[in-house]
């Protein structure tokens, strides 16, 4: 019954059944697994005298009187019931429906539910609902009622009659997909009672229940897919590294001492390299936090071990910039430190190198997975800006070695609920100061009015020996949005506002190697102002640059535009960003008030995760996640601690491999998920 289709049902024809089809309903199932959006509450009862403006709610009231009137033209026909509750009188309005009058009698006593308008002293209801006492029992027009998701040419009434219909033809044949060990420890309904209660709730409790025990399912069954992906069920022994005296002595000759958030983080990174797990660990961190000191430490360590550490970055600017800082803090302690990019002339000589083990530390981007990259002993694999690669690129990487030890580092902060559903088990480092002398960037929001003071600004920075960015959503002008472009901008600055000063220009479409030109430019002070679109928010590291102006803000998103902010302030010099937006609407002003109120990266991100959902934040979708249906990961953080936690101790009795309960669980989990899963 469950597969049957739902054109067999009565009231479905051939036209409602494609509608149907449109948003995810094709069968009897599919009908019973469609969760409804929000919940209309009719049990409490109002009185006409709480109408002020409008109010939607449920009244009680009794029939004065019935009249109808019938003219020429659309709507015209129209039935007006009057009525009144214990102290106010009101009107129910019906048009096209004069064939009603018979059902209301005078003194009869109705349950009415719709919204209620006030003009004056006149009250009046458009179509509402409408019980009869006696004739409709109380208990089900008094209930919490569901609104499911609609598309064109369907309404509640449908979607609510095919669940109707559906619900008690297939709901015995729903087989619970849970363990009872697991329904026992958590708490949790049935299937079959979550799947009624989801629909029908009995009262609040029965919903709050459904909805646990649906949303527990829908993160457990991720975790269970993501852990199992990563295979991190069964990597329990990797490389194991000793202690080495000569790590902390060269953390005492650096030119600056590690913040006490460094100093923990670097303590959590040599512990799991010293253990005999594989490390899987996550270090976040704003851009300037000195996450790339950690990283250093961990691949010292690792030489000192003898063993050869891999970092991946997602740009050739990023990998160079990593490349010559690392050569420059590794060199002198004898460390051989390579530079593999995909087109290079050199490329074959550092693959040798890495090969035989000439090469100790090698920094890369994606040429570092491809499959004539080998290693002699590779036992530390880093990657930066984590969210720009997909898992099986991460253990691609991985692969290239014997369980070697993962360092995943991320200048863009993840909020916790969200770390939990893209690392499962990955343990969570987290630098959250700022070196000494690093100043906070002053953010402000300018409007059109202001802009020629701010230009007065940047040009009077710039004069002081500063540069600035300028950073548009567009590269070319739109027929469609009402935004200048860089391009647009480029010339406006270079000719009319800036003219005597040296703007440069940099976007998507410019070919690789005239990018790169570009931007090392304005890293050597050659160029003063550089327009640009966001392909500068991971690029290459200018201290000097101070001021961060953002067009359209409207455009990007929070962790956005706070990775955008964090182009500037990483010099002595105080630094600032200026937000420009014409017309922001509430989510844009929200957006602008939270970076103009704070620096913290893990309060903006998860302000971001709030206002967008994880679907949007970070580009998730290209690490194939499934939309989550029920599950709200600014909401449900505390369901989904819950979920990991028993998802992993799941998958350790399922790499046991002597539970088929378990194997069952596991096998039927993937299988459904990884139908449309593309990590």
């Amino acid at each position: 019954m469950l597969k049957t289709h739902v054109q067999m049902l009565k009231g479905i024809g051939p036209k409602k059944a494609m509608r149907l089809e449109r948003i995810g309903i094709k069968t009897i199932e599919d009908a019973i697994s469609f969760y409804p959006r929000s919940y209309i509450d009719k049990r409490k009862i109002h009185s006409f005298s709480d109408i002020e403006d409008e109010l939607t709610g449920t009244f009680i009231c009794q029939v004065v009187s019935v009249t109808s009137t019938r003219s020429f033209g659309r709507n015209k026909a129209m039935l007006k019931v009057q009525v009144q509750d214990e102290a106010h009188k009101a009107e129910l309005v019906f048009f096209n429906a004069v064939y009603l009058k018979s059902k209301y009698q005078m003194g009869m006593r109705l349950m009415v539910f719709g919204s209620g308008r006030r003009q004056g002293s006149k009250i009046s209801f458009i179509h509402p609902e409408v019980g009869v006492q006696g004739q409709v029992d109380a208990k089900d027009f008094l209930r919490i009622v569901p609104v499911y998701p609609l598309t064109e040419g369907l309404s509640q009434k449908d979607i609510s009659g095919l669940v109707g219909h559906a619900l008690p033809l297939g709901i015995s044949e729903i087989e619970e997909t849970l363990p009872e060990l697991i329904l026992n420890q958590q708490d949790l309904m049935s299937l079959q009672e979550a799947l009624k209660n989801i629909h029908y709730p009995d009262d609040d409790e029965a919903l709050a229940r459904a909805k646990k025990r649906l949303i527990f399912e829908e993160l457990f069954n991720l975790q269970i897919g993501l852990i199992y992906l990563k295979k991190e069920f069964n990597q329990t022994l990797g490389v194991q590294m000793m202690k080495k005296d000569a790590v902390e002595s060269f953390i005492k000759t650096l030119p600056f001492e590690l913040t006490g958030a460094q100093q923990k983080t670097w303590n959590q990174v040599e512990a799991d390299l010293t253990s005999k797990k594989t490390m899987n660990r996550l270090v976040q961190g704003d851009v300037g936090s000195g996450k790339t000191i950690i990283a250093a430490l961990a691949m010292y360590l690792s030489f000192l071990n003898g063993y050869q550490s891999a970092m991946m970055a997602p740009t050739e600017i990023l990998a160079e910039q990593h490349y010559h800082s690392l050569r420059e803090l590794m060199a002198p302690l004898g460390v051989s430190v390579g530079l593999l990019k995909g087109q290079s002339k050199e490329k074959k000589k550092t693959l040798d190198a890495l090969a035989c083990g000439e090469i100790q530390v090698v920094v890369g981007t994606h040429a570092l997975i491809q499959k004539d990259v080998d290693f002699e002993n590779l036992g530390l694999v880093i990657t930066d800006e984590q969210h720009r690669f997909g898992v099986r690129q991460r253990n691609t990487l991985a692969d290239k070695g014997q369980t070697p030890d993962v360092l995943i580092m991320s200048a863009t902060p993840i909020p916790r609920t969200l770390s939990l559903i893209l690392y499962g088990d990955v343990e969570v480092s987290v630098i959250d100061e700022l070196p000494a002398g690093r100043k906070e960037i002053k953010t402000h929001f300018i409007q059109k009015k202001k802009y020629r003071d701010m230009y007065q600004f940047v040009e009077k920075e710039i004069q002081s020996g500063r540069q600035a960015y300028f950073v548009c959503p567009l590269v070319e002008d739109s027929d469609v949005l009402d935004i200048e472009s860089a391009e647009s901008l480029y010339e406006r600055l270079s000719q009319k506002v800036f003219p005597s000063l040296k703007v440069g220009l940099v976007h998507g479409r410019i070919k690789a190697q005239e990018k790169d030109k570009i931007m090392r430019s304005f890293a050597r002070g050659d160029i003063d102002i550089l327009v640009s679109t966001t392909v500068i928010e991971v690029g290459i590291n200018v201290p000097n640059a101070s001021i961060m102006v953002i067009q359209n803000t409207e455009r990007f998103g929070l962790s956005q535009l706070h990775q955008l902010r964090g182009r500037v302030g990483r010099g002595q010099w105080q630094s600032y960003c200026f937000l420009t937006s014409d017309k922001p609407g509430k989510i844009a002003k929200e957006r602008i008030s939270t970076l103009v109120q704070t620096n913290d990266g893990f309060e903006i991100a998860d302000k971001d995760l709030e206002l967008r959902g994880p679907g949007e934040l970070l580009g998730i979708r290209q690490h194939g996640i499934p939309e989550l249906r029920l599950a709200n990961l600014s909401k449900h953080g505390d369901i989904l601690e819950v979920a990991q936690s028993t998802a992993i101790n799941v998958m350790k009795q399922y790499a046991k491999g002597d539970n088929p309960q378990i194997d069952s669980i596991v096998k039927g989990v993937t299988s459904k998920l990884f139908e449309d899963f593309s990590i």
